[in-house]
């Protein structure tokens, strides 16, 4: 799944930094579908019992302790799988809205590469003069 990511992600780099923002969207808009695709059934009791599967062959008592100890990294993953569900969800907007404010897809890029100490970026459209 991180490897279908991302390359879904340079996929997505690449038409922007070809200044093609609507191809940029659909291919991101398509990576969160089959991103949901593939997570959405996957929850904390999925987790957990491949989690207690892997621990072998243990006594009632035995999964019951083994559901305590990995409940918290189980629970952790899913937060985090559902974290980037979002991100990837949200990106096909993200490049929407670069698109309607007029930003240069290669120069938006740049310019991310570039930034080293922001946690998220504010995107205004460029004021002109009339």
């Amino acid at each position: 799944m991180e490897a279908a990511l991302l390359a879904s992600a340079a996929l997505v780099s690449v038409r922007m930094a070809c200044r093609e923002l609507d191809a940029a969207r659909k291919a991101a808009d398509r990576s969160a579908e089959r991103l949901q695709r593939l997570t959405c059934g996957v929850g904390l009791r999925q987790v957990l019992a491949t989690a207690v599967a892997r621990e072998g062959a243990l006594s009632l008592a035995g999964r019951v302790d083994a559901l305590e100890r990995l409940q918290p990294a189980a629970a952790d993953r899913v937060k985090r799988m559902r974290l980037r569900e979002a991100a990837v969800a949200s990106s096909g907007l993200a490049v929407e809205r670069l698109a309607a404010a007029g930003v240069d897809g290669r120069a938006y890029l740049q310019r991310m590469r570039e930034e080293k100490d922001a946690a998220f970026a504010v995107v205004l459209p460029e004021l002109t003069s009339v």
